[in-house]
């Protein structure tokens, strides 16, 4: 499996249209929406990303127990890794 396959199931989002413009990472896969406080919190160390959760949602039927919570919250992290240098490549490419 390509590397990249393995994180097509996360999003990125923000929302403009709140005065506070919270930023979101969303899992369809497994029903969990995590909201940051903190933009740059997708550019931090792991610590400092997960201090700047503000809010884990579940969607309705995909309630998990914490160590898979936490299991998501690590490969969200890693997507936001895995993410930031791919773009840093595709800029080095331009």
């Amino acid at each position: 499996m390509d590397i990249a396959e393995q994180y097509y199931h996360w999003l990125w989002g923000d929302n403009q249209l709140r005065k506070d413009k919270p930023n979101y990472l969303i899992n369809l896969e497994h029903g969990i929406i995590i909201q940051l406080d903190y933009v740059l919190a997708m550019f931090a160390e792991y610590e400092v990303f997960v201090n700047h959760i503000s809010h884990i949602n579940w969607l309705p039927g995909y309630d998990q127990d914490e160590e898979t919570k936490e299991n998501l919250i690590t490969e969200a992290w890693n997507y936001l890794c895995f993410e930031e240098r791919q773009l840093e490549e595709d800029n080095l490419e331009r």
